[in-house]
C-alpha cells in the first residue's frame, strides 16, 4: 500500500514536470536526498527515480530555448571538460566492460543534475531549490539525530539507503546538509519553517556525531570555519555552533574521542585496522597511477580492484579494498587529466560562488547567503571526500549544478537590486526637494 501511494505521488509529480519541468528538477533532488522510498519501506517495487527523470526530461524539451545561458556557464563547461578524460579512460581501460555500469550511474547522475540549471533560472526558483535541499537533508538528519538523542547517545554503523548506503557517506551527506539548513533558514519568511531548519541543523549535527565518522568530523570543522569567517558577529556564531554541537558530543564523549584520537596519535592509528586499510589502499592507488598516469586503469574502481594483488604489499593480508580517497581513486581509475579536471570543477565552482557572495555583500543584497550555502556544502565535500570514494555521488553534482544555476540567476538579481536602489534614491531626492520647497 505504501509503495503504491508513493508511486501515485511520483507519477503526479512526473506529470506536473511535463508541464513545468522545474517542478520535476526540484522533485528529483527531493527524492534523491530525502529518499521517501526508504522512509516508506517501499523498496525497489517501482522505478520511482526513473519515472521522475523521464517526466522532467520530457518537459525540459520546451525549455531548450534556455540553453544559451547554460552553454555560457563556466561550471557547466568544466563539467563537460571532465567528461572527456573520463570517457577516454573507459575506452582505454584494461577491461572496458567493467566500467560500463559505473559510467551509466555517473552519466545518469549528471543528466539529472544538469536539469537544475536548465530549468532553475530565476531567483525565486533558486531559493525554493535550496530550501528543498535543506528540508530534505534536514529530515534525514532529524531522523537519525533525534533518535540518537532520545536514546542518550548511539553509534550508527550503517547508512540510510540509496547513495547514503554506509555510515561514512551518510555522515558526509549530513555535513553537507548542515550549511544548507543554516543558511536556508534566511531564505524563507515562514517562522515555523525557519525554526524547523534551525532545529534540523541541530539534529543533523547530532546525527553526524553519532556516526563517529572521522572524515565527517573534519569536514564539519571545515564547514563551521567557513560559516564563522562569513558571519557578521563571529563570537555569537561561535557560541551558537558550540551550543548546537556540544550536547551530542557529550552523550558519546568516551567512544567519540577514542575514535578521533586515531587522527592525531600515530601509535593509536597503527593499531586501528580501518586506518591501516586506508593507508594501504592509498599506496596501491599511487602505485597504479605511476604505471598508468595518463588515462588510468578504467573508470569505476573495478579494474583497480582486479589489480589489487599485483600492487598491494605482499605482507598485507586483506584483498580488494576500496581507495578511501576520491582524488586518489580518480587518479588511479582515470588518470592525471581526469583528476585535474575534477579538481578544477570542484575548486573552480567554490571560487566562483565565493566571488558571487562577495559581490552580493558589496551590493547590499541579503541573498549573499544563496551562493554561500552551496559553497560551504561543497567545501565540506571537498574535505570529507579525502576519507572516502564518492566520484559518482549524486548530491555533489546537484550542488555543482545548483552553483551553475545561481551564476545564471545572479546578474538578473543584481540588476533588479540596482534598479530598486536607484528608485529608492530617486524617491528620497524627491522627498528632500519637496521638503526644501
Amino acid at each position: 500500500m505504501r509503495a503504491f501511494l508513493l508511486l501515485a505521488i511520483i507519477v503526479a509529480l512526473a506529470i506536473a514536470a511535463m508541464i513545468r519541468p522545474k517542478i520535476g528538477a526540484i522533485a528529483m533532488v527531493w527524492f534523491a536526498l530525502a529518499r521517501p522510498d526508504v522512509t516508506a519501506w517501499a523498496g525497489t517495487t517501482y522505478p520511482y527515480a526513473s519515472i521522475l527523470e523521464l517526466g522532467t526530461l520530457f518537459g525540459s524539451v520546451k525549455v531548450l530555448s534556455q540553453l544559451g545561458p547554460l552553454w555560457r556557464n563556466p561550471v557547466f563547461r568544466l563539467l563537460l571538460v571532465l567528461l572527456v578524460p573520463i570517457m577516454l579512460s573507459v575506452v582505454t581501460a584494461i577491461h572496458p566492460t567493467l566500467c560500463y555500469q559505473y559510467l551509466w550511474w555517473y552519466v545518469s547522475s549528471i543528466v539529472s543534475a544538469v536539469l537544475i540549471p536548465l530549468t532553475i533560472q530565476t531567483e525565486q526558483d533558486f531559493r525554493r531549490l535550496v530550501v528543498i535541499m535543506a528540508l530534505s537533508m534536514g529530515w534525514v538528519g532529524t531522523k537519525f539525530g533525534l533518535y540518537g538523542l532520545i536514546q542518550g547517545g548511539v553509534r550508527y554503523s550503517g547508512g540510510f539507503g540509496g547513495s547514503f548506503a554506509d555510515n561514512n557517506t551518510l555522515a558526509l551527506a549530513l555535513v553537507m546538509g548542515i550549511p544548507l539548513c543554516w543558511y536556508g533558514r534566511n531564505l524563507v519568511r515562514s517562522f515555523p519553517v525557519r525554526t524547523g531548519l534551525v532545529l534540523a541543523a541541530f539534529f543533523t549535527i547530532a546525527a553526524v556525531v553519532f556516526t563517529h565518522s572521522r572524515g565527517a568530523a573534519i569536514a564539519a570543522i571545515a564547514a563551521f570555519l567557513v560559516i564563522l569567517i562569513h558571519a557578521r558577529h563571529r563570537f555569537f556564531m561561535l557560541v551558537a555552533l558550540v551550543i548546537l554541537t556540544a550536547p551530542s558530543i557529550y552523550l558519546v564523549r568516551d567512544s567519540y574521542f577514542d575514535r578521533m584520537e586515531t587522527l592525531k596519535d600515530t601509535e593509536t592509528a597503527q593499531q586501528d585496522e580501518s586506518v591501516m586499510d586506508r593507508v594501504e589502499a592509498s599506496q596501491v592507488a599511487v602505485r597504479i597511477f605511476k604505471d598508468y598516469p595518463l588515462t588510468g586503469v578504467g573508470f569505476g574502481s573495478m579494474n583497480q580492484r582486479m589489480l589489487w594483488t599485483r600492487y598491494a604489499d605482499p605482507e598485507f593480508s586483506r584483498a580488494q579494498l576500496l581507495v578511501h580517497d576520491t582524488y586518489l581513486q580518480m587518479l588511479a581509475d582515470s588518470g592525471i587529466f581526469s583528476l585535474a579536471a575534477y579538481v578544477a570543477l570542484l575548486g573552480g565552482t567554490i571560487i566562483l560562488l565565493e566571488r558571487s557572495s562577495l559581490r552580493l555583500k558589496k551590493a547590499g543584497s541579503p541573498l549573499y547567503e544563496c551562493p554561500l550555502a552551496i559553497e560551504t556544502a561543497l567545501i565540506a565535500f571537498a574535505v570529507g571526500s579525502t576519507f572516502l570514494t564518492r566520484i559518482t555521488f549524486d548530491f555533489l553534482y546537484f550542488l555543482l549544478m545548483a552553483g551553475a544555476s545561481w551564476l545564471i540567476v545572479e546578474p538578473d538579481h543584481l540588476e533588479s537590486l540596482r534598479e530598486r536602489q536607484e528608485s529608492l534614491a530617486a524617491e528620497e531626492d524627491l522627498e528632500l526637494q519637496e521638503a526644501g520647497a
